[in-house]
C-alpha cells in the first residue's frame, strides 16, 4: 500500500483527523509526525521524510552519522563551476 498524507489536531494524547482515512478498520499504521508548516526544505529531516520508507533502519541511522559529521565541519563554499 501506497503512504498516504493526512492533516490532524493533537488534543491531549489523540490526533483527531480532519477528514475520515481511507483504510479499513483497525488496520495498524505508522505515524511520522510533521509539525504544520512542514520541514526546511533540505534540512536532513525533510530528506529523511522525503525517504520514508525507502530506507532500512541501518540507512536512516546511518544517514544521521554521516550528515552529523558534516556539520563538525562547518560551512564552506563550492567552488565555481561544480
Amino acid at each position: 500500500m501506497a503512504a498516504q498524507t493526512y492533516r490532524g489536531v493533537v488534543r491531549g494524547n489523540t490526533i483527531e483527523l480532519t477528514q475520515p482515512p481511507e483504510l479499513p478498520e483497525g488496520t495498524e499504521v505508522e505515524m511520522l509526525i510533521v509539525p504544520e508548516g512542514g520541514l526546511r526544505p533540505g534540512s536532513p529531516a525533510a530528506v529523511l521524510f522525503l525517504l520514508a520508507n525507502t530506507l532500512t533502519p541501518e540507512e536512516a541511522a546511518a544517514l544521521r552519522e554521516a550528515v552529523a559529521e558534516m556539520r563538525k565541519l562547518g560551512d564552506y563554499e563550492i567552488p565555481a563551476g561544480h
